[in-house]
C-alpha cells in the first residue's frame, strides 16, 4: 500500500434530526400534569381509608405517563500505512495526557456537536487509550470504533413525590485488526444519577441537546493527537 503524508483525512456524516426525540410541547405537557396532580401527593386530601375528600376529581385516576428517547452517534479510526501508524505511536503519551485530564467530558455535556466533535474527541477511547500505554498497540490497517447511545426516559404517577428518571449513556469501544477480527471490545454503561435533582429546564437542556439528533458519525483516516482533541 502506498504510503500517504501523514495528513488526517476527516469526514463526517451529519447527525440528522431524531424523530423519537422529545419535543418541547410534550415535556412542557409532561410537567404540566405533574403540576395538575400534586393534590394526590398530599395526605391530608385523603381519608384514614385512602378515599378522596379533596376538590373536584381524585387525581390519582390520571394513571401514568412517561417520555422516552434515544440516539446514538459513532467515532470511526483508522491507520492505513506504516507511516499513519509511527506518527500515531509518537504521539500516544500526549494524547494519554489529553484523555486523562479530560476524561469526564465523555460522559458530560454537548456530544453532538459535528458528529461528535470536540467532546468526544477528547474522550476517544478514554479506556483503550489509557490501556494501550500498557501494551496495546495499533498497527498498518487496523481500525478503530467508538459508538455511543444516550437513552432517556421519565416516568410519573400522580402519586410519586418525585419523577422516575433514567439517563444513561451506553458506549461500545472496538479495535480490528487488518482482516476485521477484533483485537480488543470493551463495553460501558453510566447512568446519571443525579440527574433527578437537576431543575426540568436544566433537565430538558441537557436531554434537549444529546438526543435532538441521532445517527451521527465522524470518520478519522491517519488521526493525530491535535485532530483528536480539535476534530470540530
Amino acid at each position: 500500500m502506498q504510503d500517504c503524508n501523514h495528513t488526517p483525512k476527516i469526514t463526517r456524516s451529519p447527525a440528522v434530526a431524531n424523530p423519537c426525540a422529545i419535543t418541547r410541547s410534550q415535556w412542557d405537557a409532561f410537567w404540566a400534569r405533574r403540576e395538575r396532580t400534586s393534590p394526590a401527593r398530599d395526605w391530608t386530601n385523603y381519608t384514614d381509608g385512602g378515599h378522596w375528600m379533596g376538590s373536584g376529581k381524585d387525581p390519582s385516576h390520571l394513571g401514568k405517563q412517561e417520555l422516552s428517547t434515544s440516539s446514538k452517534a459513532a467515532l470511526h479510526l483508522s491507520w492505513p500505512t506504516n507511516g499513519c501508524v509511527q506518527k500515531f505511536r509518537e504521539q500516544t503519551s500526549e494524547i494519554n495526557f489529553k484523555v486523562s485530564v479530560m476524561a469526564g467530558i465523555l460522559a458530560g455535556l454537548a456530544t453532538r456537536n459535528a458528529g461528535l466533535g470536540t467532546s468526544i474527541g477528547t474522550g476517544v477511547g478514554t479506556s483503550w487509550l489509557l490501556d494501550q500505554a500498557g501494551g496495546l498497540r495499533v498497527h498498518r490497517g487496523w481500525s478503530y470504533a467508538l459508538e455511543v447511545e444516550w437513552s432517556f426516559t421519565i416516568a410519573s404517577r400522580p402519586s410519586w413525590r418525585e419523577p422516575d428518571i433514567d439517563l444513561s449513556l451506553n458506549r461500545k469501544e472496538t479495535l480490528r485488526d487488518e482482516t476485521g477480527k477484533a483485537q480488543y471490545f470493551k463495553t460501558h454503561t453510566h447512568k446519571e444519577d443525579r440527574a433527578s435533582e437537576w431543575p426540568p429546564d436544566m433537565l430538558w437542556t441537557f436531554v434537549s441537546g444529546v438526543t435532538g439528533t441521532t445517527d451521527g458519525a465522524t470518520r478519522i483516516v491517519c488521526p493525530d493527537a491535535s485532530v483528536l482533541v480539535h476534530s470540530d
